[in-house]
C-alpha cells in the first residue's frame, strides 16, 4: 500500500481526513482534490481500492509541452529565459509564452517563486512521470492499451534504423527475462 499525503482534506464517507501522511484503503470510488504519492503531486485523481487512477490528469497542449521541455532542461528558470529559448524554436510572442506559463501554473504542472522583480519557474511534475502518463494515454486512445500493435506499427512502417531495431530487441529480451 502506498503512503499518501493530502494537499487538501478529502471527504470520505462523511468524514474529513486531515492533511497528513498516512495510509489509506478505499473500498469505493471517491473524488480526491490533490494527492501526493511518495512526495509527487498527482492532481485530480479518482482513488479506487487503495490506489489512484490518473483519470483527470492535467491536459497539456502540444505548445505547453514545448514550454515544459525548456523548463525541465533548465529549471529553475525565469520567464525571460524561457522566452529566449523558445524564440529559437517557435514564432510566439513573449505574452503568449507568459499566458502558457500562467495556464500551466493553474493546471498545477508548474510552480513559481518570486525573486525580486522576476519569477522563477519549476516543474511540479517529473518529466519521466509526465511522459509515462502521456504515453499511456496515447496507447489507450490509439491502440486500445495494447503495446504489441504499437510496436508492430513502428516495425512494419520501415522507419526504424538497424540500431533502433537492435535496441528494441535488447529491451524485449530484458522484459522477457524479468517475468
Amino acid at each position: 500500500m502506498d503512503h499518501f499525503t493530502y494537499g487538501a482534506p478529502i471527504l470520505l464517507i462523511g468524514r474529513k481526513f486531515p492533511r497528513e501522511p498516512g495510509k489509506i484503503a478505499v473500498d469505493a470510488v471517491y473524488k480526491c482534490k490533490y494527492i501526493y504519492i511518495r512526495n509527487r503531486l498527482v492532481s485530480g485523481n479518482v482513488c479506487v481500492n487503495g490506489g489512484c487512477a490518473l483519470s483527470n490528469k492535467p491536459n497539456i497542449s502540444d505548445a505547453e509541452w514545448q514550454v515544459m521541455h525548456v523548463i525541465w532542461e533548465r529549471q529553475p528558470v525565469t520567464a525571460q529565459a524561457i522566452i529566449a529559448a523558445l524564440d529559437e524554436q517557435v514564432d510566439w510572442s513573449g505574452a503568449t509564452i507568459k499566458t502558457m506559463l500562467h495556464r500551466l501554473v493553474k493546471k498545477k504542472v508548474l510552480r513559481y517563486q518570486r525573486e525580486g522583480n522576476r519569477y522563477l519557474y519549476r516543474a511540479r511534475v517529473e518529466r519521466s512521470e509526465s511522459l509515462r502518463q502521456e504515453s499511456q494515454s496515447f496507447l489507450d486512445r490509439v491502440f486500445g492499451g495494447e503495446a504489441a500493435p504499437l510496436l508492430a506499427h513502428f516495425v512494419q512502417s520501415g522507419d526504424l534504423t538497424e540500431a533502433e531495431i537492435e535496441a528494441l530487441r535488447k529491451l524485449l529480451e530484458q522484459a522477457g527475462g524479468d517475468s
